[in-house]
C-alpha cells in the first residue's frame, strides 16, 4: 500500500479513536480497548496522530515511533525481589473507604492524583471522571488529569483507571514492549511480584522544531485492573513542546501506576468488553518462531536470518547479500476469526479494496516507497497479500538496519519479486488452523 494511503488510513482511524481535546491524554483508553497498534503501521501511526496534535487533537497512546526517546530503566529490583517502585510508592489515604463505599467520583479521583504527586507540586487545569461515565470527558474508566507547572515549564499527568476482563492474557495484550528493531520506542517490560506486569515506556515524535515527549508506566493486574500513569511536556492543543521533558520521571510514573490507592478507585469499574481479545475478535497472532521458521527456506540462494527477533505475528531480521545489511520484516495476521466490535476499526479485507486479485483470489499489493515516508534516504519495498482464508502476509525490506535511520546500502537486499515469492508462498499458515 502507498505511504499516503497508509497515512490516509492511519489518520482516519486515529480521528475515530482520540477523545475531544479536552482529555488530551485519554486515548490511552481507546488504546487499551485493543486498538492494537501493529508495528508494520508505526510510522504512518505516529504521523498521523502528530497530524492531529497540529489540528487542536491529541497524541495518542502508543504512538510508536520515537527516535530521541531515552531509553527507560527497568524498575530497581529490591533484595525480597519486587521493584524499587512497587516496594516505596507514595504513601496516600484514599478518600474511597476500603468497603462499602459509593464509586469513586470525579473530585476524589482528582484528590488521589494530587495526594500521590510530590508535595508543593503546582497543578491547575485538573480535568477528571469518576466511575459514573461524564459526556464531556468521554474516557474509559476513572480519570484524572492536571497540568503540572515548576521551574522547566507546563506539562501534564495523568492517571487512568480500567478493568479488562480476566482471564487476563499478559504475554499478547498491549503490555508486550515494541519490536526491539525499531528505534521508535524505549520500552521495558517486568513482571512482578503475584504476576501484575508493569511496562514503561518513553515516546518521542519531532513535530517542527519541538521533540514531543509522552511517558508512561501501565500496570496490568491479573485480576483484570490496568493503571495507566501517564506525563507529557505538551498540553492540550499545543503543538510545541512547552518544556524539555515532562514534569514526572519514568521511576515517578512506575510508582504512582503502583499506588495501593487505585485498587479501591478502581472497585466498582466493570470490566471493559469492548477491550478486543485478538482470538476472538480481530486477528489471530502467528508464534514468532513459526514466521522465523517458514520465512528462512523461502529467501534468495545466499542470504540467511541474521539477528531474528520480534513478537507473535511481528518478525524482523537482517540479511546481508554483500553490499551491506539490509533489515526484513514479516508480519502475519490471522483474520479468519474477524468480528465487527465497537472499538476494533475495520476488517482487514477494507485495505484491500481496490488491489489486484490473482487468479487464486488472493489480493496484492506492492509498492517501492522511495523516499519512505519523511525519511529521504530510506528506501522500502513492500508486498502484502490478503489469501482468500483471510491470512495477511506482509512482508517489507529496507536499505539498512531499520526503517529509519541513516541508509547503509543504496537499495533494499530484497526486490519486489522475490518480496512477492516470500509473501505468496502457500507454506504459509495460520494461527487459526
Amino acid at each position: 500500500m502507498p505511504f499516503e494511503d497508509e497515512f490516509s488510513h492511519a489518520l482516519r482511524v486515529t480521528a475515530e479513536a482520540s477523545p475531544p481535546p479536552a482529555v488530551e491524554l485519554l486515548a490511552v483508553g481507546a488504546q487499551q480497548r485493543g486498538r492494537r497498534k501493529k508495528l508494520r503501521r508505526a510510522l504512518v501511526a505516529s504521523t498521523a496522530t502528530m497530524a492531529l496534535v497540529a489540528g487542536g487533537g491529541v497524541l495518542v497512546a502508543q504512538l510508536r515511533p520515537t527516535a530521541s526517546a531515552q531509553a527507560a530503566d527497568p524498575p530497581t529490583a529490591t533484595s525480597n525481589g519486587t521493584s524499587a517502585a512497587a516496594a516505596s510508592p507514595t504513601a496516600a489515604t484514599s478518600p474511597v473507604a476500603a468497603t462499602s463505599a459509593p464509586p469513586v467520583t470525579t473530585e476524589q479521583m482528582l484528590t488521589l492524583l494530587k495526594q500521590q504527586l510530590p508535595p508543593g507540586t503546582r497543578l491547575s487545569d485538573g480535568t477528571g471522571q469518576g466511575v459514573t461515565p461524564d459526556p464531556n470527558v468521554k474516557a474509559d474508566g476513572p480519570m484524572a488529569s492536571y497540568t503540572v507547572t515548576d521551574s522547566q515549564g507546563q506539562g501534564r499527568v495523568m492517571i487512568n483507571l480500567q478493568r479488562v476482563p480476566t482471564p487476563v492474557d499478559l504475554n499478547f495484550k498491549t503490555l508486550v514492549c515494541a519490536d526491539p528493531a525499531l528505534p521508535t520506542i524505549a520500552c521495558t517490560r517486568t513482571q512482578l511480584p503475584g504476576g501484575a506486569y508493569l511496562r514503561i515506556t518513553k515516546d518521542s515524535f519531532r513535530l517542527g522544531e519541538s521533540d514531543l515527549l509522552d511517558w508512561r508506566a501501565e500496570l496490568q493486574r491479573p485480576d483484570g485492573i490496568l493503571v495507566t500513569a501517564s506525563s507529557s511536556n505538551f498540553l492540550t492543543n499545543h503543538t510545541d513542546a512547552t518544556r524539555d521533558q515532562p514534569p514526572l520521571s519514568t521511576d515517578q510514573l512506575a510508582a504512582l501506576a503502583q499506588a495501593p490507592v487505585w485498587l479501591d478507585a478502581a472497585r466498582g469499574v466493570t470490566p471493559d468488553l469492548g477491550y478486543i481479545d485478538a482470538t476472538a475478535h480481530t486477528w489471530l497472532p502467528l508464534p514468532l518462531d513459526d514466521i522465523l521458521h517458514t520465512a528462512a527456506p523461502l529467501l534468495p540462494a545466499g542470504l540467511t536470518e541474521l539477528e531474528p527477533g520480534g513478537e507473535p505475528s511481528f518478525a524482523h531480521f537482517l540479511v546481508d547479500d554483500g553490499d551491506g545489511r539490509s533489515l526484513v520484516r514479516v508480519t502475519v495476521e490471522d483474520w479468519s476469526v474477524y468480528q465487527k466490535g465497537k472499538f476494533n476499526g475495520g476488517d482487514i479485507s477494507n485495505q484491500f479494496t481496490d488491489s489486484p486479485t490473482l487468479p487464486d483470489g488472493s489480493r496484492i499489493n506492492a509498492d517501492t516507497q522511495d523516499p519512505y515516508g519523511p525519511y529521504p534516504d530510506v528506501v522500502c519495498n513492500e508486498v502484502s497479500v490478503l489469501r482468500p482464508d483471510k491470512l495477511l502476509v506482509r512482508v517489507d525490506a529496507f536499505n539498512g538496519t531499520d526503517y529509519k535511520g541513516s541508509a547503509t546500502r543504496d537499495k533494499p537486499a530484497l526486490t519486489l519479486d522475490q518480496l512477492k515469492a516470500i509473501a505468496l508462498s502457500p507454506t504459509w499458515h495460520g494461527a487459526a488452523k
